[in-house]
């Protein structure tokens, strides 16, 4: 596998090739370069100044490009390495070719971590046989389940009804976004196991942060209905919220909770039409009280001073 340059090799001087076989380590099989390599692939790098219209420049280059110009005169785009060492610079191990040919290479040589498409066969390189890995899946570098694991989450949230996709992710190292493609089969498909065909939404009990269950939403509403109870009263009871009370009482949460016939929801702050705004204005200029005209209306009593301020309903 080689590395596509940015430049040209400039021609170099006796001395500079003098300084480029000094850094070369001959054996019988691959000629090691022992000079400095390039991160992260390991090739090595030499350095050469040349001549420019501007002047004189440096310049850093792929060893193993040095290695083919010198003895073949000239560097194509792609160099491969035939014996699939990169800190090998011995010219007969050098070949060019293009960048498919470096990418198939890659994949030959099992250095492709994608892998999808890739399937898994066998080739003999130098006599040594390898065998290229499928890089997806469990295989996967970045995978964090098994497929046992996926399967064991995808049955779970199959066989009760009141598994959310939260509370797998929360117990899986996965985030929610992952665990709701892990239930239905945007991700993983193959592990197997009960693809979900969408994903119950965390209402009611099966939200993460619910602390009540149906039965008690039906006492509370119940007995606020009933007068036995305030909200501050509800909220201490249930170990909840003020504001949640007054969500429920007024159905604005647990809506799906059926309300039987004889209990009536308290309804929320009704809005005023300008109407209502002017005869608010009149009758405090007649003397009324702010308090009970809020609560003649149904309305908060900063309403009725932003009405009488001119800051609404204008």
């Amino acid at each position: 596998m080689g590395i596509t340059p940015s430049r040209r090799i400039p021609p170099l001087d006796a001395k500079a090739k003098q300084r480029f076989w000094s850094k070369v380590r001959k054996t019988d099989g691959c000629w090691f370069w022992e000079g400095p390599l390039r991160a992260p692939n390991r090739y090595g790098h030499f350095s050469v100044t040349f001549d420019t219209p501007y002047g004189r420049a440096a310049g850093g280059f792929a060893a193993h490009r040095i290695a083919y110009y010198l003895a073949n005169g000239d560097t194509p785009l792609d160099i491969l390495h035939s014996c699939d060492e990169p800190q090998c610079v011995r010219p007969e191990h050098l070949r060019k070719g293009t960048a498919s040919d470096n990418a198939q290479d890659k994949v030959l040589r099992g250095r492709c971590r994608s892998g999808k498409v890739t399937p898994v066969f066998k080739v003999v390189n130098l006599g040594r046989p390898r065998t290229t890995t499928l890089y997806h899946g469990e295989n996967h570098h970045f995978a964090k389940l098994t497929d046992a694991e996926v399967r064991a989450m995808r049955e779970r949230y199959a066989a009760s009804p009141m598994m959310t996709a939260a509370a797998l992710a929360r117990e899986f190292p996965v985030t929610k976004g992952q665990a709701i493609k892990l239930l239905t089969g945007l991700s993983r498909r193959q592990a197997g196991g009960p693809i979900a065909e969408y994903i119950r939404p965390s209402v009611g009990q099966r939200h993460p942060n619910a602390k009540l269950v149906p039965e008690q939403v039906l006492q509370l509403r119940a007995k606020y209905a009933e007068g036995l109870a305030t909200m501050s009263a509800l909220s201490v009871e249930f170990n909840i919220a003020l504001q949640t009370v007054s969500n429920i009482i007024r159905g604005k949460i647990w809506k799906h909770v059926p309300v039987p016939s004889n209990l009536v929801i308290v309804p929320g702050h009704t809005k005023l039409t300008n109407e209502q705004a002017k005869a608010i204005r009149l009758r405090r200029l007649q003397g009324a009280m702010q308090l009970p005209l809020a609560k003649e209306y149904g309305v908060s009593l900063d309403t009725i001073q932003q009405v009488l301020k001119h800051r609404t309903h204008a």
